[in-house]
């Protein structure tokens, strides 16, 4: 940042604001910035945020501005940051002499990484199916009773992604196909993400399992754990697209067969826990 003991305020452009990583809400403000010979210079809005040199950090308030501006360090901070301090007649003298070129390569700021490479640094977070070491067993309920619904028509606009999906979900041993009898035939919901993939959930099977960890909590003595969507990102990535499974071994009796239909692809039941599913997580036995 340039300093500048003229500028009453500190700024940064928008453009290098979005690189930073963990960067803090922005909060609206009708002040008007105003440059050398009464230019206006429009803002997107202003964040308190800390600014450090050598040992010293302060908290400062940061105006974002639009187009093609140099980052300014303003008066107020460059005092704070005791960079400059003032004299008996008022003029600014210099108080620390620092290379800021020098302070500036030494400080390796991490650039934001892009989806790329992500994807190279982190290949086992991107590729197959995760898996916990846990068993669970599935708990219909009371008033369950086999059903086999019609397959519902899939519009021809999704017909390539969704088989797309089916391929791959198979491929990942997330569903099999089955081809024999079966007294139990659900249909999937399907949604449509804003990037066009696919989101399949086998909604109304979902309204038949019962959430046994918290009806009868004193059955189970021993729990594990598992780990949500939110503690993964805490600790790895703010962002991040995840495919959405988990593999969980069975335990116990076969699950009903046959619990999903489509119309391209006829019956998949799930040999694996999709991470929509909340039951299975809420409390796993050990056995």
């Amino acid at each position: 940042m340039k300093v500048d003991t003229g500028a009453e305020t500190s700024t940064i452009p928008a453009k290098l604001w979005e690189k930073i990583m963990r960067k803090p809400r922005l909060r609206e403000s009708r002040m008007i910035l105003k440059a050398f010979g009464n230019t206006k210079i429009e803002n997107e809005g202003t964040a308190t945020v800390p600014i450090s040199v050598g040992e010293k950090q302060i908290r400062t308030e940061i105006f974002v501005t639009k187009g093609q501006t140099t980052p300014i360090l303003g008066l107020q901070a460059c005092m704070k940051l005791n960079l400059i301090q003032k004299g008996k007649n008022g003029q600014h003298i210099q108080a620390n002499a620092i290379d800021l070129v020098k302070k500036e390569k030494n400080n390796k700021w991490p650039n934001p990484l892009t989806k790329q490479e992500l994807q190279e640094q982190f290949p086992d977070l991107f590729e197959g199916v995760g898996s916990c070491n846990a068993q669970y067993h599935i708990h219909l309920k009371e008033e369950a009773v086999p059903v086999i619904q019609p397959p519902r028509r899939v519009p021809p606009a999704i017909m390539p992604e969704l088989k797309k999906k089916l391929k791959k979900m198979e491929e990942n041993g997330i569903t099999e196909v089955v081809d024999e009898p079966t007294e139990w035939v659900h249909n999937l919901v399907i949604a449509q993400k804003p990037d066009g993939s696919l989101r399949l959930c086998p909604r109304d099977f979902k309204r038949l399992l019962t959430n046994r960890a918290q009806q009868q909590p004193t059955e189970i003595t021993n729990f594990v754990v598992m780990t949500t969507l939110d503690d993964i990102l805490r600790h790895s990535f703010r962002k991040r697209s995840l495919e959405g499974k988990l593999e969980i071994k069975r335990q116990g009796p076969e699950p009903p067969q046959g619990t999903l239909s489509l119309d391209p692809a006829g019956g998949l039941p799930s040999p694996k826990t999709p991470c929509q599913c909340s039951h299975p997580r809420a409390a796993v036995g050990n056995g």
